[in-house]
């Protein structure tokens, strides 16, 4: 069954910042959203649940932001003052319907 043409895109692919810095990563979906979901998975760990955004207002957890824009299609995971401990992977996950 070939029903599922939708991708979720993720960028940038990797980026490097310091302590302190703000960084932004972005999220895209090409098909009809429901809720974004923000995973963060540290160095030799499994990915651990950060945030959701299912509406246009920000989510602030700690010092991360989640945004989401253009009418559900997009997020963007905002790192407010980055720490060491922020090192790892970021993952995106989209509840479509």
């Amino acid at each position: 069954i070939s029903c599922c043409k939708a991708q979720v895109v993720q960028s940038p692919e990797w980026l490097v910042t310091g302590e302190g810095e703000v960084t932004t990563m972005s999220c895209s979906f090409t098909s009809a959203y429901r809720t974004f979901y923000w995973y963060q998975q540290l160095p030799g760990q499994g990915p651990t649940h950060l945030l959701t955004t299912s509406s246009n207002d920000n989510v602030t957890v700690g010092w991360f932001i989640g945004e989401r824009l253009e009418s559900g299609k997009r997020s963007s995971l905002h790192i407010t003052d980055s720490h060491l401990g922020d090192s790892g992977s970021y993952l995106c996950a989209v509840d479509a319907q």
